[in-house]
C-alpha cells in the first residue's frame, strides 16, 4: 500500500506542475495533491508500510515529524540545516527517510512544498 500511494503521490504531484488542464482543471490538481499527501501521512502514522523494519519505523517517525514541522510553517523558506536542526536528525538520515517514505529527497520535497505555496 505504502509503495503504491508514494507512486500515486509522485504522480499527482508531477500532474499537477505541469498544471496539465486536458483533464481537470489546476485548482483540482492542487486538491488531489492536497488529499494525497493527507493521505500519504495517514498511511505512515497508521503504520501501513510494506515489511517494517526498525529502520522504516524510525525513518516514518522523521518522515512525520518533518511534515508535521513544514506545515507549522507553511510561508517559511526552512534550510536542510535548520530543519535538521529541530528535528535533531543527521542529514543522512534525514535523507535516507525522505526517499523511503517520500520517493524523494528532503531538498525536492521542500521545493515541491515551496511550489505548492507560491501557487496558493
Amino acid at each position: 500500500m505504502g509503495r503504491h500511494l508514494r507512486h500515486l503521490y509522485t504522480a499527482g504531484i508531477e500532474a499537477s506542475e505541469r498544471r496539465s488542464t486536458t483533464f481537470i482543471g489546476a485548482e483540482a490538481a492542487h486538491g488531489l495533491e492536497q488529499q494525497l499527501i493527507e493521505a500519504l501521512v495517514e498511511c505512515l502514522a497508521n503504520g501501513s508500510v510494506i515489511e517494517a523494519t526498525g529502520c522504516t519505523h524510525g525513518h516514518t517517525d522523521i518522515v512525520l515529524r518533518f511534515e508535521a514541522l513544514l506545515q507549522t510553517e507553511p510561508d517559511r523558506a526552512l534550510r536542510i540545516a535548520e530543519i535538521r536542526k529541530m528535528l535533531g536528525v543527521s542529514a543522512r538520515d534525514l535523507r535516507l527517510a525522505c526517499e523511503e517514505q517520500l520517493g524523494m529527497g528532503p531538498v525536492a520535497y521542500l521545493r515541491r512544498r515551496m511550489q505548492q505555496v507560491h501557487r496558493a
